[in-house]
């Protein structure tokens, strides 16, 4: 029987209507479910290479003044520092030479490694850019945790960890510590250039003509590119990677403007990083948008202000998993050092260096 062509045109109509609705439904499915990217497709790396010549720390603030003046108590500047550069530094030092065999060693120690959880003794090696650490450690007092400030550095209950035979180590310090610790590290013998980080370990092998082109430097105004910033925050904050080439926690001749994640292999599943101490989770968590998702709309620097050594700018982002992490969703995120993230600070911990 033949039917009226109103109602062929009207089955047609409805046919394409179910055909566009799967097609948009489908497309909202995709949305709502990002699809991964390959971390390591773009970017080249100098994995195994020898470190290029660079422009020390030292030339940059020639010019750079206004941030020179700040970096010497800057954190990273501060990943090593010199024994005995203060009150709380001599504490230390003095309470090592306590021990029946730490006299000797107190007396060797020449740099401290370390602040509010554990310090670290090290004194330098006889082979050239390489560093000794002690097998006893300092755990600083803990009288003020869970407290609505910052905890003290040291205090009364400040104590010694591991003083069975002290000794010196002269390998730790180079096949865990070194690359996030030092600059310029060279993976194959564990040496390094410089003590603690220097401009080069973030901005890379500057191009002296930057001067006419910022965008020549890297983190610079005009260069922040998502996946590069993840890549340079990453090669010490990730922590819990590991070299796929060398084997070591830290990346392999890893220059600022590398791709990290082709060589460096970090475990971003949901069950891991549920695993993670909450400090831990919201670093991974970005990191994972940025380089699994292509997301470019929140890096490290959008909440860190390495240079000013400041997180205000976090106060003003909008709730999200990655808040979440140490906030409490719902509550007044302006309150930076409410006991929940006093607590989640010190409990972060790394099985590879403790903190």
């Amino acid at each position: 029987m033949r039917r009226p062509a109103s109602y062929v045109t009207a089955a047609l109509l409805l046919t394409i209507a179910a055909s566009v609705a799967g097609v948009f439904s489908t497309a909202d499915a995709q949305r709502a479910k990002p699809r991964p990217v390959d971390p390591a497709a773009w970017g080249a790396d100098h994995v195994g290479k020898p470190v290029p010549t660079y422009v020390t720390g030292d030339e940059c603030l020639f010019c750079h003044r206004k941030i020179g003046s700040a970096w010497n108590e800057n954190p990273h500047q501060l990943t090593i520092r010199s024994a005995g550069g203060g009150d709380d530094d001599d504490v230390v030092v003095a309470t090592l030479r306590r021990l029946p065999a730490g006299k000797e060693a107190a007396g060797e120690t020449r740099y401290l490694l370390g602040s509010t959880r554990v310090i670290r003794y090290l004194k330098r090696s006889k082979q050239y850019g390489k560093l000794e650490m002690l097998s006893t450690s300092f755990v600083p007092g803990k009288k003020d945790r869970g407290a609505s400030k910052e905890p003290s550095a040291l205090g009364k209950r400040g104590e010694l960890k591991d003083t069975d035979s002290p000794h010196w180590d002269k390998k730790v310090f180079g096949d865990r510590c070194a690359g996030c610790h030092a600059t310029a590290v060279d993976t194959k013998v564990r040496s390094f250039a410089a003590t603690s980080l220097d401009c080069f370990v973030c901005h890379g092998d500057v191009d002296l003509k930057h001067t006419k082109d910022v965008r020549r430097v890297l983190l610079s105004s005009k260069s922040r590119e998502p996946r590069q910033i993840v890549s340079i925050c990453g090669q010490c904050h990730l922590r819990g990677g590991k070299s796929k080439s060398s084997g070591l926690p830290y990346p392999n001749t890893f220059i600022a403007g590398d791709n990290l994640f082709r060589d460096f292999r970090v475990d971003f599943s949901s069950v891991a990083i549920r695993a993670l101490p909450a400090v831990d989770q919201h670093i991974f968590l970005n990191a994972r948008d940025v380089a699994h998702f292509g997301h470019s709309g929140t890096t490290c620097i959008t909440c860190h202000d390495v240079h000013a050594h400041s997180s205000e700018k976090h106060q003003q982002l909008d709730n999200s998993a990655i808040c979440a992490s140490c906030h409490v969703p719902g509550t007044d995120n302006s309150k930076l050092q409410d006991s929940l993230l006093v607590r989640n600070r010190h409990r972060t911990h790394s099985r590879v260096c403790d903190y």
